[in-house]
């Protein structure tokens, strides 16, 4: 059943004083139809006995189907208690008078019901100090425009169609939910938060999911005397500009009603939060906007990411906010979504393999991260980590170019991922035992190289090693037992040097001889401006095995020979090639750059041998 109140075609806008009822007020029971105030259309009884006319203060009650013609005078009422769905048409004007100015009036609305008042606003006589209170579990959708006793949401739903809907008094939540017809700023002086409250999302009431909301700078946030959560129910942002505080140790848990999607609800902090003291947490599918340097407030008790994420949104965050990131959800639990580069200066601990972004701007950490989990570095912009990383479940490098410079001590492996990309930005930042699965880039530094010893070298993609500048090495542990992914190859950059002979600036070591490579795995290696194929020299230095063209000459006419006294010639050469020599287990034993003036090898014992001249192999038994 709905209610709907009308306003004469002809007649000017009505106003519709809110006066804060007295012992003298009526509560009136609206009857089927008629005019507000002309005539008795309402009745002093809810069974519609008596029948009365309107005086000015009394509380209007809607419970059954009716049609209302709003009047072409001011009307003062003390409050309205909605049972049905009632609606205002638009251009009525509902004022505050100058009665009974010390307290707000109630719109009390039953569940499941809707008072609309539509697009009307509230606005403030001269000396008043009206305000209005929300009760029942019922929709208010409310326009406002200026009245300046506040806003009092107690439960149920408040839908905000206007910037003036909280009037120019303070908010105070003691539960509920608020939603939004549209984007707005609202203009409420402050708001004083006493239970946890629902916003955004709100649909009734002609909400839409996606509005967003922003209270002024002018209004500070009051937390009061306990741990408040607000439930963000839409995808809109949430921007709290005031500063805000508590009482000590108070917190601020962040939770969302989503439970699906690629987007998060958020919440913004822009003020000066130094006066908050407590536990902020952040649950799945929420995420907290850093707006300040202080947004955190006290560094004491910290930050909890249960599964959402912590934005730090291009702020330099120089305090030493205590982060401890659980997962959950599989979205970032910290990111820099601002195109303009942040930082933070928080440890971070992990409780399971969690994920940190440089999405939209690059973001860098300054302090150490520990925990168990992978840490896993990502975002298209990437970052920097300066701190020691000492997790007990690796790191990997899944988006973005990421450099690490601290003395890191953590467990397992280190992955880079396709087209991805970590940079060494000091010596001995990855630990000497950890295992390098390489999908990706690494580069030994920016410009200059820095020396790093590793784990095994395992290549699962198509993946570049890029030496930096100045004399530096690159270990790898003997690696002939990692099993390499078929015709994927690893491309080494910068390195300087002859064919088959030590490099005069970066240098590649795996183990400590020429067997810590299958044939098979230096065949999938190349180093650029030489031809395909490597090759380990007897200290186990990585080196290039063929000049650049070698596949494009003519090896057609190249044969082997035994001589009488065994030893290996080599016919054809036309230029100089590495010739490799591996004994029947595929252990490398003699590798050199031969020509037509330097053919002959030495097999010092009976065997079978595998004889590879540039990119042709031959086998010999002596």
């Amino acid at each position: 059943m709905t209610t709907i109140l009308k306003k004469s075609m002809l007649v000017a806008l009505t106003s519709i004083t809110l006066f804060s009822p007295s012992a003298f007020a009526a509560d009136l029971f609206w009857g089927v139809a008629g005019t507000w105030n002309t005539g008795a259309p309402w009745f002093s009884d809810a069974a519609r006995t008596k029948a009365v006319a309107w005086t000015a203060g009394d509380i209007a009650h809607f419970d059954q189907v009716s049609t209302i013609i709003l009047p072409t005078a001011n009307m003062t009422i003390g409050g309205i208690v909605a049972n049905e769905n009632v609606t205002f048409t638009a251009g009525s004007v509902i004022g505050t008078g100058a009665l009974n100015a010390s307290s707000p009036v109630s719109f009390s609305v039953a569940s499941g019901k809707l008072l609309d008042l539509g697009t009307q606003g509230l606005v403030a006589n001269a000396g008043t100090n009206h305000g209005i209170i929300k009760d029942g579990a019922g929709t208010l959708a409310i326009a406002g425009n200026g009245y300046l006793g506040g806003f009092t949401l107690n439960s149920g739903t408040v839908t905000t169609k206007a910037a003036g809907a909280f009037g120019n008094g303070v908010l105070t939540i003691n539960g509920g939910a608020i939603g939004a017809a549209g984007n707005y700023a609202f203009g409420a002086t402050g708001v004083n938060i006493g239970a946890d409250f629902t916003i955004g999302g709100v649909t009734s009431g002609g909400g839409i999911a996606t509005a967003a909301f922003s209270f002024a700078a002018t209004a500070p946030v009051s937390l009061g005397s306990a741990t408040r959560t607000i439930t963000m129910g839409g995808t809109g942002l949430v921007t709290f500009n005031g500063n805000m505080s508590g009482d000590a140790n108070v917190g601020l848990t962040l939770n969302s009603t989503l439970t699906t999607g690629s987007v998060l609800s958020s919440l913004r902090l822009m003020g000066d939060n130094s006066g908050y003291q407590g536990l902020t947490t952040i649950g799945n599918y929420a995420m907290l906007k850093l707006g300040s340097v202080t947004a955190l407030g006290s560094t004491a008790a910290g930050t909890v990411v249960n599964g959402g994420t912590l934005d730090i949104n291009g702020i330099n965050y120089t305090a030493a906010e205590p982060v401890t990131l659980n997962g959950g959800s599989g979205f970032a639990a910290i990111s820099n979504n601002s195109a303009i580069e942040a930082t933070f200066n928080g440890p971070i601990t992990i409780t399971t393999g969690s994920s940190i972004n440089g999405a939209a701007g690059k973001l860098n950490l300054t302090n150490n991260i520990d925990g168990i989990g992978r840490l896993s570095l990502a975002g298209v912009q990437g970052g920097s980590v300066s701190g020691v990383v000492s997790v007990h479940g690796g790191l990997q490098i899944v988006n973005g170019t990421w450099t690490i410079s601290g003395a890191n001590t953590y467990t397992d492996s280190t992955k880079i991922i396709p087209a991805k990309t970590l940079i060494l930005g000091a010596a001995g930042v990855i630990p000497d035992n950890s295992p390098l699965s390489l999908g990706g880039i690494l580069k030994t530094g920016a410009t200059v190289g820095f020396s790093e010893a590793l784990g095994t070298l395992t290549v699962y993609d198509n993946s570049t090693i890029a030496l930096g500048t100045g004399a530096h090495t690159l270990t790898f542990a003997k690696s002939a037992a990692a099993v390499w992914t078929a015709a994927k190859t690893v491309t080494i950059t910068g390195w300087t040097g002859s064919v088959g002979q030590s490099g005069t600036a970066g240098k590649i070591m795996v183990g400590t001889d020429a067997n810590a490579l299958t044939p098979a795995q230096l065949a999938q290696i190349n180093f650029a401006g030489f031809g395909t194929g490597a090759a380990l020299l007897s200290t186990g230095e990585l080196v290039p095995s063929t000049l650049a063209g070698i596949n494009d000459i003519d090896l057609s006419s190249v044969t082997v020979s035994l001589l009488k006294d065994g030893n290996l010639n080599i016919i054809g050469l036309q230029e100089k090639v590495l010739v490799s020599i591996y004994n029947g287990n595929g252990m490398l034993i003699s590798s050199k750059l031969m020509d037509s003036s330097d053919n002959t090898i030495v097999l010092n014992q009976k065997g079978f041998y595998i004889v590879k001249v540039g990119s042709k192999t031959f086998k010999v038994i002596r």
